[in-house]
């Protein structure tokens, strides 16, 4: 499992920072897979909406799973994410999902 703090400026291509593959794990685009998508207006923190939206979602793909979250408050704001190989609740814990500040994932 790998967790980031990148900046906004960082690149955001994919191939960028990417996990080892495991051996006979074909990498690629997959036919099957969801996304998730929230904006709190309010300033509220979106990780765990996020993680149970995921959930919902988990029948799409059960390879991999990852959330990125950022603020629309003040400045431009770091990217927080965190990603992985597995289950929704096998990549997230509540310690993981406390991590991941911001009202935009």
């Amino acid at each position: 499992m790998d967790q980031h703090l990148i900046s906004p400026t960082a690149s955001l291509n994919p191939h960028s920072r990417t996990a080892p593959i495991p051996a006979g794990y074909a990498s690629g685009l997959r036919e099957e897979c969801g996304i998730f998508g929230i904006l709190d207006p309010s300033g509220g923190g979106v990780a765990r909406t996020i993680f149970r939206g995921l959930c919902a979602l988990q029948h799409r793909g059960q390879e991999s799973c990852g959330i990125a979250v950022s603020s629309t408050e003040g400045p431009p704001k770091n990217i927080h994410f965190h990603k992985g190989l597995g289950l929704v609740s096998e990549v997230f814990d509540d310690a993981l999902l406390s991590g991941l500040p911001g009202n935009l994932g």
